[in-house]
């Protein structure tokens, strides 16, 4: 599972859907490690201030919540992904 940390996520005028990249990308993997990406962009767009101190600081704090979540079992997306993947593996298998 791949996320991506973002600010929000909104419409432009003409209704097209569109969300604030903050940077930083949580990954789950197979064995169920789960890391961290894009520090170094996070970093680079404060430096160049392409976002804010704030910006910045919700990023790690949305991240490391997320992380906590998945890693102590807390995460819902999670469960029902892995959920409705077992699912489908065990449909595809008859």
């Amino acid at each position: 599972m791949y996320i991506d940390i973002c600010k929000g996520n909104k419409t432009n005028g003409k209704g097209i859907p569109y969300y604030d990249d903050l940077y930083l990308d949580v990954v789950v993997l197979p064995s169920s490690v789960v890391v961290l990406l894009d520090e170094d962009e996070l970093k680079d767009a404060l430096k160049t201030k392409e976002i804010t101190k704030e910006e910045y600081d919700l990023a790690y704090f949305e991240a490391k919540k997320l992380m906590g979540d998945i890693e102590n079992d807390k995460n819902e997306l999670l469960k029902k992904s892995n959920f409705y993947l077992e699912n489908m593996l065990l449909l595809s298998s008859r």
